[in-house]
């Protein structure tokens, strides 16, 4: 029988086991986890940091949940040979990332670090992790998103950066990420965006632009989107938008214009109302965005 860290429970599974010390009131991660832990939770305590030596030996690792704890950084070496396919760190205090903390986990398919105080995403920062398919880093207080912060990222599907405080997303910004097919931005700040911001997201299914401060969208910031099927919009300052921005977007299933100051004039009626009330998917508009100005259209459904 292997033994079993206290104040931990751990749980065999024909070749590995899951040890669970949630909830503990730890300060340091455990000494003496079993060798073929696959699954190590350690999460609701009071550690602070990772010495080199955390996980040694730990060579099925592949999950690691350390969420609300006080983490604001690790070493490198601390995941050195650990064949880390999950990690999960949300609730700590990191405010500073550098491509050194990500490294060693080449092998990390899902990385979560949502509700930390993350302010800046240095270009290359997660360049070690191609094997990286979901990134959620909501909930922080991203500024911007420079050329190059996604370098490396290759095969990402999701990305979440929603509830943030993201004014600027350089042009080149999402330049890498090709297989990208879900992009989160709910809820930060963005007036504008560039024209070429989505270029290469030739897969993106879902995108989620609204709880923003966007006035305009350039005509053809979505021509190459032309797998996308979710587009949020809604609770933005849009006052019209140009006759054929959705005019490559042949799998569109559904769209949220509602909460906008839409301004119900000559070039809106040619355009997007024409739009809603002649395509398939006039049903699809959810929500109901109505007329702000002039005045006599004041509360008109954009549909009527």
């Amino acid at each position: 029988v292997r033994m079993c860290p206290d104040p931990c429970k751990c749980y065999d599974e024909l070749d590995h086991s899951s040890v669970l010390c949630d909830h503990q009131s730890l300060t340091k991660i455990p000494e003496d986890i079993p060798i073929n832990a696959s699954t190590v939770q350690v999460s609701h305590n009071a550690i602070a940091e990772l010495p080199v030596n955390a996980f040694k030996n730990l060579t099925r690792l592949r999950k690691l949940y350390l969420d609300y704890n006080l983490l604001d950084n690790w070493p490198p070496q601390v995941f050195n040979n650990i064949p880390l396919r999950y990690l999960s760190i949300n609730y700590n205090n990191i405010s500073l990332l550098n491509s050194e903390m990500f490294s060693q986990l080449i092998n990390l398919t899902f990385l979560s670090m949502t509700n930390n105080y993350i302010v800046d995403l240095e270009s290359g920062v997660f360049e070690s992790l191609m094997s990286l398919e979901d990134l959620k880093l909501d909930n922080n207080n991203i500024e911007k998103i420079p050329n190059g912060a996604f370098s490396g990222l290759v095969n990402l599907r999701s990305l979440y950066l929603d509830f943030n405080n993201i004014h600027i997303i350089s042009a080149g910004a999402f330049s890498v990420t090709t297989n990208l097919e879900r992009l989160y931005l709910t809820k930060n700040k963005l007036r504008t965006l560039h024209e070429t911001t989505f270029d290469n997201l030739m897969l993106l299914n879902t995108l989620s632009l609204n709880l923003n401060s966007i006035t305009e969208l350039p005509g053809q910031i979505f021509f190459t989107c032309v797998q996308l099927e979710n587009l949020f919009l809604d609770s933005n300052n849009l006052t019209t938008l140009p006759p054929n921005i959705f005019t490559k977007l042949a799998n569109l299933d559904f769209v949220t214009l509602g909460s906008n100051p839409w301004l119900c004039d000559c070039r809106l009626q040619q355009g997007l109302v024409r739009w809603i009330r002649n395509s398939s998917l006039a049903d699809r508009v959810m929500g109901r965005p109505t007329c702000s100005s002039p005045p006599q259209t004041l509360g008109l459904s954009l549909r009527d």
